[in-house]
């Protein structure tokens, strides 16, 4: 993975973080995980308020935009968890005995 790889998804997380405790959801582990086909984004949350899960789920849920990748995030002059939507290709919710877990993924091109 390229040093602007890794600060993709070094901002992505980042503002992921900050959407979750701007709702009070304090114990988040999350996992980066490297594969053949793509950078993936685990995060499992005990529990989270079906209002901000499906907010969540819709701000990560828009078509990823590689025009914009190229310019750079900070050129964009914003920031925010809709802009690290921009980044993702897939979304899943998984929900168990254990909470609610997020799958996102950047699939390598």
């Amino acid at each position: 993975m390229s040093h602007k790889e890794h600060l993709k998804i070094s901002k992505i997380i980042g503002e992921i973080i900050v959407f979750f405790l701007n709702r009070n959801i304090h114990d988040i582990k999350l996992q980066v995980t490297k594969t053949e086909t793509s950078d993936r984004v685990t995060i499992d949350l005990n529990e989270i308020n079906p209002l901000h899960e499906a907010e969540f789920v819709k701000k990560m849920n828009q078509h990823r935009e590689e025009e914009i990748e190229t310019y750079g995030w900070s050129l964009l002059g914003e920031s925010g968890i809709e802009l690290a939507g921009l980044f993702i290709d897939s979304v899943e919710v998984h929900k168990d005995e254990h909470g609610v877990h997020f799958i996102l993924e950047r699939f390598l091109h």
